[in-house]
């Protein structure tokens, strides 16, 4: 449902599209305060919550400046799924995420969420290997770790030739993506 003209959101839209303080100013203070909550509340801290928040703004911003862009919900929970997806990208990226339970998505009341510690991505990789065929843990090992080219390993590991050992390497590769989703 797009907003009215005259809304709060839209006259606030507008200062922020003018570059006026005072909306930036309004805008933090409606939303910054959940925003850390939710970046504290899963794995982060304040400085991490200021980050995020200036990118959430970028990106608020360069929105904005689209001539189709239409708010169909309120600006408070545009800007905090901006930041909630923004973190949550964060978290896989850097690996400290193993499970967010979704968050309420307004910028006025959050839903604390409890996380396990996650186990590092050297874990999770030692975790997947071990559950591979040795011949796999090898090849995968040699390539990923030992850093070696498939040309190297057909010689040393007296594959047929580099085309065969390329479908192991895929074949070994699907075996890790199923053991990492069990």
């Amino acid at each position: 449902m797009p907003m009215l003209a005259d809304s709060p959101d839209t006259q606030l839209l507008n200062q922020l599209r003018m570059g006026n303080n005072q909306g930036f100013d309004m805008l933090y203070r409606q939303c910054y305060p959940s925003i850390e909550r939710f970046v504290v509340q899963n794995s982060g801290n304040q400085d991490e919550a200021k980050d995020l928040f200036q990118e959430t703004l970028l990106i608020l911003l360069t929105n904005l400046e689209a001539p189709d862009f239409l708010l169909t919900s309120s600006l408070k929970t545009y800007v905090f799924s901006i930041s909630k997806n923004l973190w949550l990208k964060q978290l896989k990226k850097s690996a400290r995420w193993t499970s967010l339970e979704d968050a309420d998505e307004t910028c006025s009341v959050v839903a604390p969420t409890e996380l396990e510690t996650p186990p590092s991505a050297y874990e999770r990789v030692l975790a997947i290997l071990a559950q591979l065929t040795i011949r796999c843990q090898a090849l995968l090992a040699a390539i990923f770790f030992g850093r070696k080219k498939i040309a190297n390993i057909v010689e040393d590991d007296g594959y047929a030739s580099v085309h065969s050992a390329q479908n192991q390497k895929y074949k070994c590769l699907q075996q890790a993506r199923k053991a990492s989703k069990k």
